[in-house]
């Protein structure tokens, strides 16, 4: 899941009678499921970011997420569930894993 925070964005693209607001930051929300497990990692990464970055710098729960967008993400979940999901925050980035 992916999307801008548009909180406190003050820029804005003017076109053709159009206003879009620019976002500051952006979220990405990754959900994982592997034998029966699931987990989440969520990142909110400034626009100005350098690609150079360390990823890792930017890791969030998906409920700081939602404080930022006013978005609620998992409200389909039982609420352990949902909680549980949602407070998690990964310390480390997934490894990406190729099939061959």
């Amino acid at each position: 899941i992916t999307g801008p925070i548009l909180a406190d964005s003050k820029e804005k693209i003017e076109r053709k009678g159009a206003s879009v607001p620019v976002p500051k930051k952006f979220y990405k929300i990754f959900v994982d499921e592997k034998d029966d497990q699931i987990r989440i990692m969520a990142v909110i990464i400034p626009q100005e970011t350098d690609s150079k970055s360390n990823m890792r710098n930017f890791l969030r729960s998906v409920r700081e997420i939602e404080q930022e967008t006013g978005l609620d993400f998992d409200s389909e979940l039982p609420d352990i569930c949902e909680e549980l999901l949602e407070t998690a925050k990964t310390e480390k980035l997934w490894p990406l894993e190729w099939e061959k």
